[in-house]
This record gives structure tokens, C-alpha cells and sequence, in this order.
């Protein structure tokens, strides 16, 4: 089992496949097994080499209880330790939801090891500290919904309820920052796709209309947990996608 040490914090990998490398960064509460359960790996190992992540406070990751250990330049340096522990120079990377945020991260504080970005149901902009607390609320709260929610798959669930909500809370506790100034300065293409039905989707629209080289996808019918779930309509667009560059 690969693990890489960032920052004084054990960060677990798993790679998968052959070609060129690409980065699966999964989403709040989720960890590496939520790309298996929905056929990302089976779909796209035949295609790049797969590099999946378990982000700190997450999965078989260190969890720390310290709100400083989960900034924004940490995370991205949590990618880079994970990258170099592999001799990777440079990767397309896909995050879902907060996995997206990382993704612009990786924009702001390393963009010389990117490839491409794919963004599913995310944007760049200020989370506040309103928006946080909603976070922290119904992560206090797993518990209790958690085992009632109809959409979610009885694996999806453990994993969830598994969860270090001390780790989680500390890791949400402060507001993510605005780095939509990432959008004008990158200069690689991205592919930003998101559900009609998202809360998401007016912010992730807008971030591709301001990017330089960024194409937008409206999954029509698709709400948040759709653009996870949905991976038969999602990795044809990827594919499509990073086709053009197969020579990397």
C-alpha cells in the first residue's frame, strides 16, 4: 500500500493502468474507493495511468485534527509528494466537487506539473465561512442522515460513516479562498463539466466563460452526485477530451 509523507502527514496512492498519467481526486466525505464502486478505473485503465488519491483526513490518509495542517498550498503540495514519490514530471488531473477545488489549486501553486485540468461540479470562487458552517453541520450530522439516504449505495454509505468527523471538521474550518484569477493565467486547456440540476452549475458555467482555454459541458438532468455516479456519460467526455493529448 503507497504512501508518501507531505508535510509531516502520511498521504495514501494507488495506481492503476497504463499511458499518461491522470490524477483522480475524489470528493468531500469520498476517498479512492468512490472511483471504483462507479467504473472510473475500469473505464479509463486501459487508457492513462490511473494515480488515485486518498487526500489527507481522508480514506487510509493521516487525519490531523489541526485546522492549519489543511490549506489550500497544502493540499496542492500533497499532490506534488505524490507525484515525485512516482517520478511523474507532469499530469492531467480530474477532481469531483472538492476534489475540483484542489484541482485550481494545483493551478494556483503548481501549475508547471499539470498537464490539463477536468473539473466535475466544482468552480474556483469563495466558499465563506456561511457556507462552511452548512458544511460542518451536516458533516456533524452523519450519523443520523447518512443511513436513510436513498441515493447513496450501502458501500457508499460505510465509507462515509467511517469517516474521522474531528479530521473532516478541521479540515472545512476555515473559508476556502477565491483563486479564480487561476482561470486568465493558466496557460493549459481544461474541461470544466457540471449538471444542470447543480448548485454548482451557474458557478462552473461562469468559470469557463472566464478561463482562457476552457471548455464547458452542461450535463442536462444531472444533479451534484449524478456528475459521480454518472461515470458511462462522464468518462466519454474525458476520453474525448484528453485525446488530443495522447502524445504527451
Amino acid at each position: 500500500m503507497p504512501f508518501t509523507l507531505s508535510h509531516g502527514v502520511k498521504i495514501h496512492y494507488e495506481a492503476e493502468g497504463d499511458g499518461p498519467p491522470l490524477v483522480l481526486h475524489h470528493g468531500g466525505w469520498g476517498c479512492i474507493e468512490d472511483w471504483y464502486e462507479y467504473g472510473y478505473v475500469d473505464r479509463l485503465k486501459d487508457h492513462f495511468r490511473l494515480i488515485l488519491i486518498d487526500a489527507r483526513a481522508y480514506g487510509k490518509s493521516d487525519k490531523p485534527h489541526d485546522p492549519e495542517q489543511y490549506s489550500p498550498e497544502i493540499h496542492a503540495d500533497d499532490i506534488v509528494s505524490i507525484l515525485d514519490d512516482m517520478n511523474v514530471t507532469k499530469c492531467h488531473f480530474m477532481g469531483f466537487s472538492f476534489g475540483g477545488r484542489v484541482g485550481y489549486w494545483m493551478g494556483r501553486f503548481h501549475p508547471q506539473r499539470l498537464l490539463s485540468l477536468i473539473i466535475l461540479g466544482s468552480d474556483p470562487y469563495l466558499w465563506d465561512m456561511d457556507q462552511m458552517n452548512g458544511w460542518i453541520a451536516t458533516t456533524q450530522t452523519l450519523d443520523e442522515w447518512v443511513p436513510t439516504d436513498p441515493v447513496l449505495s450501502d458501500k457508499h454509505k460505510a465509507r462515509w460513516l467511517e469517516n474521522d468527523k474531528q479530521a473532516l471538521i478541521a479540515s472545512i474550518s476555515r473559508p476556502f479562498p477565491d483563486v479564480s484569477h487561476v482561470l486568465q493565467s493558466l496557460d493549459l486547456h481544461f474541461l470544466v463539466l457540471c449538471g444542470d440540476q447543480d448548485d454548482s452549475f451557474e458557478d462552473a458555467k461562469r468559470s469557463a466563460k472566464e478561463a482562457r482555454n476552457a471548455t464547458f459541458v452542461q450535463l442536462d438532468g444531472f444533479n451534484h452526485p449524478d456528475t459521480l455516479f454518472r461515470s458511462d456519460v462522464i468518462v466519454l467526455h474525458v476520453i474525448k477530451f484528453l485525446s488530443s493529448f495522447k502524445n504527451d
